[in-house]
């Protein structure tokens, strides 16, 4: 499982290419609009980059990890986080939306 950065320097050390990949992901999945993703939006993203489904109990868990509340959802800078741990490629996500 891939880690997460413990502090936001961690996840800032991504090149500017890189964050702006995670903007645009994020906001291709943001179909709300709303700055956040939620479920059904965050499990989307992870369908279509890894085939692998989520479940509202990973979900709730990401969300708790990531210091967001569930019931708002991922925000981009959580997004940020998710990409800067180890194992995570922003690159190879972003050709497969």
């Amino acid at each position: 499982m891939n880690t997460v950065p413990t502090t936001m320097s961690a996840a800032t050390s991504t090149s500017n290419e890189e964050i702006d990949l995670v903007k645009k992901i994020h906001a291709h999945y943001d179909k709300d609009e709303d700055g956040f993703l939620n479920f059904v939006e965050l499990a989307t993203l992870q369908l279509e980059t890894s085939g692998v489904k989520m479940t509202g109990d990973q979900y709730t868990l990401a969300c708790k990890t990531l210091e967001c509340h569930p019931d708002l959802g991922l925000s981009l800078k959580a997004l940020r986080w998710t990409y800067a741990a180890e194992g995570s490629n922003v690159e190879e996500d972003y050709v497969k939306v």
